[in-house]
């Protein structure tokens, strides 16, 4: 039960509780990508190395881990080019 002035997302957060999680997942899908059970926010289409991070971790498994010379170099590879070191830390830092 919320207390009384709870703020709009408080309730649309307790009312999305009672959806079926096939549906749940569903709406999730249309903005979010699902990596073992945690969703991040899809790539938008200018930013094709965080395509290459997510797809990545999906590959790895959920207890997987990467490092950062394989990505550099799946990157190298997929995209043709050399990814700037800040570029990396910002994707890494977005999907922590």
């Amino acid at each position: 039960m919320l207390p009384k002035g709870g703020s709009k997302i408080d309730v649309d957060a307790a009312n999305s509780l009672d959806v079926p999680q096939d549906e749940l997942k569903a709406v999730l899908g249309e903005v979010a990508c699902d990596i073992h059970g945690c969703f991040v926010l899809k790539s938008s289409k200018d930013d094709l190395f965080r395509d290459v991070v997510i797809d990545m971790l999906r590959g790895s498994g959920p207890n997987g881990k990467l490092r950062k010379a394989e990505i550099l170099e799946a990157a190298r590879r997929k995209l043709g080019r050399d990814v700037p070191n800040n570029e990396y830390i910002k994707v890494s830092f977005l999907l922590v």
